[in-house]
């Protein structure tokens, strides 16, 4: 294989491997008919994580009765990951609760499309 070939493939692999990870939900793929499940919310926090690493940590603050992770995002835009450092530069700080029972759903679906939206400046700019 000749030299400018396999840059050409090591060039569209890294370009590949740098991809954004995809942020949508299962409801706004489905048109909003579907839901995900609990493998959505995983993978959703780990790549809110990956795509706003300055901005957003995924933690986990418990374990299902199941013995399965239960997540949490942080979102913010001073750096202000702990209540400590909210408290300490006199910062309000937001909880959003979304998928806490079966069936009631629609708050994360919700919330995972507005952090994003805000995220990206598209929705209530300021707001972090």
């Amino acid at each position: 294989m000749s030299r400018s070939v396999c840059l050409l493939v090591l060039s569209a692999a890294v370009s590949l491997a740098q991809a954004a990870p995809d942020l949508t939900t299962v409801s706004e793929r489905s048109g909003f008919i579907k839901t995900g499940r609990y493998d959505e919310v995983i993978r959703l926090c780990a790549a809110f994580q990956s795509a706003y690493p300055q901005q957003v940590k995924c933690i986990d603050f418990g374990t299902t009765p199941e013995g399965r992770p239960m997540k949490a995002l942080i979102v913010t835009r001073t750096g202000a990951f702990t209540a400590a450092a909210a408290r300490a530069r006199k910062l309000p700080v937001t909880l959003i609760q979304g998928g806490i029972h079966a069936g009631e759903i629609d708050g994360k679906d919700a919330g995972f499309q507005a952090i994003r939206e805000i995220l990206d400046g598209k929705l209530a700019k300021g707001a972090l």
